[in-house]
């Protein structure tokens, strides 16, 4: 579990969170994953006839 944390706090800039609940900690994970799954969706549907498919998130 640390090493999840230590790898969450400088990939996803977790380390300004204002919480250090767990619950609420998993929360903001959980909307950070679901938010970067409906944005690969929106370039994998929207976008791929066009050259913006292969830009970076």
């Amino acid at each position: 579990m640390e090493a999840f944390f230590k790898m969450a706090k400088n990939v996803y800039h977790i380390r300004n969170l204002r919480t250090t609940k767990f619950y609420r900690i998993y929360a903001f994970l959980w909307m950070v994953f679901i938010t970067h799954n409906l944005i690969v969706l929106f370039k994998e549907t929207l976008l791929k006839d066009t050259q913006l498919k292969n830009i970076g998130i």
